[in-house]
């Protein structure tokens, strides 16, 4: 899988203004609402919501039938979120997985693709960047 087939430029928030996890959620979920990714708001969030409650998952995500094509959001916060990482700090950088029912595992491939990429330190501060 090319993740660059789903990662799409008018999805992305180059400047998330949540300060805590629920609220970067939102944030990100109203961006696919808004861009046509996600037909139905609440049901993909309370879906992402059940899924994270679950354990956190570092990278939200959901397969929904609310959503209308398989897609990765990336979103990117100055200031950092305490977001419940595993190593206790704020997080800068999110990604947000949604596919469609019935897309096999496409989210999870699209999740071990984005896994392999952020192991690498200079690709995260460009990001960063």
């Amino acid at each position: 899988m090319d993740i660059r087939d789903l990662l799409l430029k008018n999805v992305m928030i180059m400047d998330l203004k949540g300060t805590s996890k629920e609220a970067v959620i939102d944030e990100m979920v109203a961006k696919y609402h808004a861009e046509g990714i996600v037909t139905d708001e609440n049901e993909y969030r309370q879906d992402i919501l059940k899924r994270e409650a679950e354990s956190t998952t570092g990278m939200p995500h959901a397969k929904d039938s609310a959503v209308t094509r398989a897609t990765v959001l990336f979103a990117k916060s100055d200031q950092g979120v305490d977001f419940n990482a595993l190593d206790g700090q704020p997080v800068h950088l999110f990604f947000m997985i949604a596919a469609p029912e019935g897309a096999n595992n496409e989210h999870l491939a699209a999740l071990a693709a984005l896994s392999s990429l952020l192991i690498n330190p200079k690709l995260v501060a460009d990001l960063k960047q």
